[in-house]
């Protein structure tokens, strides 16, 4: 006969708090319904000894462990849990509360367990930090989530979990106990007949939003006697004692601390106040419903929800308004002493482990009938430390990247940094032209030293953990990090390892001997070879990727005949940062008076100083624009300029990349169907053939370059060069070709389209 299924329940303690009450019920009925029970927690309590003395921990059924007394921020927590999962081998692990999610989760991975992950709050919880945004990342793997609340799975659609792998089971309500209460008699806990009783049951937390009671209350009575009863302990439980003398109101407010006959005070008292903030589905209310006590809640959606499924007994106040609080606890009536249970529908504990073990703990359900991966649609992370939104080009180059992952049928997921100025992820798809259709993660900035090598850790592990067929990223702690945790790794370099950094050195070294190390992408020839002569072990891992761009969709013959009052426009798209040549341009409008010189591009700070010495009646600067308005500016040129020197820096003028540079805006001019003059640079060379698809003049050489311009008023001569540049991207250079050859030069199993 086989064994009966195990089921791993993991939480922090056994506490006396919402989460440990509905365990400490679902436990026993679990083994009741032919389960195997493992109870996992890190901090006994009060309920530890309640369900090591129930008849199920006495039969066998139901054990008990606890972890080793570590720290709730220490990693040994994950090992510790994950050597139990090996010894235990569960059916089922399921997690409660956000740290034990995070912890279950990275313990469980590779295991071959199915996680269920409990939700019990809902989204305003959750504030904008890196440890809810840690749990959100890993909780994707999670086989299912099954939350108390209507707003608790809202939570999760938003961070794009599909529904057949959402469910709701409201709280349970343990009948049995609140029946084994009688109500408290007032007289012996001198409370008048008269009095209105009003009980807070609950943690002492700022979220529970207690001192707008205190108010409440101290208006009010000044109406009608009140009496206030909070039962309960938390961090304010000192400040609220503070605020209820200064209020003057202490002699009717009496803080009981932490009880057990709850019950029986629910059964006596003529209203329950919970004002809180925000809420899951509250386990006080439903008792307090059960006891037939009336219920005075704050207007949020939970709450309104509860008002919907039992309409009887429940009153909701606005949040944060004391005075129409105060008003309603003027108007409650006193109840009656034999005031009818009000009626919990599906909330009884019958039914609900019956919901739990129908729904969740299907162990066929759960390995089976939910899709864990799709095999047809390989996964690739991939991860830059480029700020989105930003001027520079790195942010161009990573959004276009993962876009042509993701249209050549991957699921991406990209991981970037948060810019300065705090968009939404379709704004930022707009602003840079790409359609989007893959998953965006961006991780804060802060002026924290190692915060790149943090970044790197956060890479590897959702890498890891989203169990990706390829890690690709232009950083390198983070294909450090995607390299140890197992994952295929491409590194991206855009420029040589720095000379001076022992740091950066020591990581490329380390990562070199990986594995899981599978490529070394670099953007020019130039840079390869310098890679070959300096560092590179394995020369066959070294693949060459110039930049690409999209095919411009209007990228046609922009020519016009020429009339004599019109002048031919030369447009300059980039950055004006020293080496990038902008000068040569100012000087070539004095030399030209009859062409129309545009220039898009910042900082503008440097636009002062470009002016003073251009023609003004045809030398334009634009300053900065989107990058998705590039195309448009392009169609309305006659001729793309790129006058770069052989010694340029790019953004942040830290490093010198004239040698090994491919400029995206190149390939941009090429895609445009627009008459390339370029440097004749070697580097350019690799992309660029003087006079097939583009003019080549040295870079410091004006008069040739004013005879270049002059060669471009033959209407043939652009109408050639448009059409030679054209081809090149559409044939090689644009971005799905180049993802395509990245990814198919890398051994693993991602077969594309």
């Amino acid at each position: 006969m086989p064994s009966p299924p195990l089921v791993a329940h993991a939480i922090l303690d056994l506490d006396i708090g919402g989460a440990q009450r509905q365990l400490s019920l679902l436990a026993p009925e679990l083994c009741d319904r032919g389960w195997q029970v493992c109870v996992i927690t890190l901090h006994r309590g009060p309920l530890w000894q309640r369900l090591a003395e129930s008849p199920q921990a006495q039969s066998g059924q139901l054990r008990l462990l606890q972890l080793p007394a570590y720290g709730h921020r220490d990693p040994r927590l994950i090992l510790a849990l994950r050597r139990i999962l090996r010894r235990e081998r569960p059916q089922i692990l399921q997690t409660w509360l956000p740290l034990m999610d995070v912890v279950g989760g990275l313990a469980s991975r590779g295991l071959g367990i199915p996680w269920v992950l409990s939700e019990r709050n809902s989204a305003p919880e959750y504030a904008h930090g890196m440890r809810h945004r840690l749990r959100e990342i890993i909780a994707r793997r999670a086989t299912k989530i099954i939350a108390n609340s209507a707003a608790g799975t809202a939570y999760w659609q938003a961070q794009g979990i599909p529904n057949r792998r959402l469910s709701v089971i409201t709280n349970a309500v343990d009948q049995a106990w609140i029946d084994a209460y009688a109500p408290i008699n007032r007289a012996e806990q001198s409370i008048p007949a008269d009095h209105l009783l009003l009980l807070f049951v609950g943690r002492l937390e700022p979220q529970k939003r207690l001192g707008d009671l205190l108010q409440a209350v101290a208006q009010a009575c000044q109406q009608r006697p009140i009496t206030l009863i909070i039962c309960g302990q938390g961090s304010q439980e000192a400040q609220l004692k503070a605020q209820a003398k200064t209020l003057g109101i202490d002699p009717i407010c009496r803080f009981l601390g932490q009880r057990d006959d709850i019950p029986a005070w629910m059964k006596t008292a003529d209203a329950l106040v919970l004002p809180s903030s925000h809420e899951g589905q509250a386990n006080v209310v439903l008792e307090a419903l059960a006891c037939g006590c009336p219920v005075v809640l704050s207007d949020i959606p939970n709450h309104r929800q509860m008002q919907r499924d039992y309409c009887q007994g429940i009153t909701c106040v606005p949040m944060n308004n004391v005075t129409k609080l105060t008003g309603t606890l003027c108007s409650a009536p006193v109840r009656p002493p034999q005031t009818n249970k009000i009626q919990m529908r599906g909330n009884d504990l019958r039914h609900w482990a019956q919901a739990y073990a129908a729904v969740r703990y299907d162990v066929r359900a759960v390995c089976h009938s939910i899709p864990l991966t799709h095999a047809k649609s390989p996964r690739i992370c991939y991860g830059a430390m480029s700020n989105l939104p930003s001027p520079t080009a790195n942010s161009v180059h990573v959004l276009h990247v993962a876009q042509a992952c993701c249209d050549l049928g991957c699921r991406t997921h990209l991981i970037a940094c948060r810019g300065d100025d705090v968009v939404n992820k379709q704004e930022i798809a707009n602003k840079y032209g790409v359609r989007g259709g893959f998953h965006v993660t961006l991780l804060p900035w802060p002026a924290i030293p190692g915060w790149g090598f943090i970044c790197g850790v956060i890479f590897g592990c959702t890498a890891s953990w989203q169990r990706s067929d390829l890690a690709w990223t232009r950083s390198l702690p983070m294909a450090l990090w995607s390299s140890l945790l197992g994952v295929p790794t491409v590194y991206e370099a855009h420029g040589p390892v720095p000379e001076g950094s022992c740091y950066a050195r020591l990581l490329w070294r380390i990562l070199q001997a990986r594995s899981r190390f599978r490529a070394l992408v670099v953007i020019s020839r130039s840079l390869a070879r310098r890679y070959i002569v300096d560092c590179i072990k394995q020369r066959r891992k070294l693949l060459v990727a110039p930049d690409a761009a999209q095919p411009n969709p209007h990228a046609v013959h922009r020519s016009r005949p020429f009339i004599q009052r019109e002048r031919l426009r030369a447009v300059y798209v980039g950055h004006l940062h020293a080496g990038k040549g902008v000068e040569l341009i100012v000087t070539l409008s004095n030399l030209c008076p009859r062409m129309e010189f545009h220039i898009y591009g910042g900082p503008v700070c440097r636009i002062p100083a470009l002016t003073a010495v251009a023609r003004r009646e045809n030398c334009f600067f634009h300053g900065e624009i989107p990058h998705a308005e590039v195309s448009g500016i392009l169609a309305l040129a006659d001729i793309a300029l790129l006058p770069n020197k052989p010694h340029s820096w790019g953004h942040g003028e830290t490093e010198d990349i004239g040698a090994f540079t491919s400029p995206l805006k190149l390939f941009e001019y090429l895609a445009a169907g627009v008459p390339v003059i370029a440097s004749d640079l070697p580097v350019l060379r690799e992309i660029l053939c003087d006079n097939v698809n583009a003019l080549l003049c040295p870079w410091n050489d004006a008069d040739a370059w004013r005879k270049a311009l002059e060669r471009l008023y033959d209407e043939e001569l652009r109408e050639r060069l448009g059409k030679a540049g054209v081809n090149c991207i559409r044939e090689c250079h644009n971005w799905q070709e180049r993802t395509r050859k990245v990814i198919s030069a890398v051994n693993t199993n991602i077969v594309l389209p």
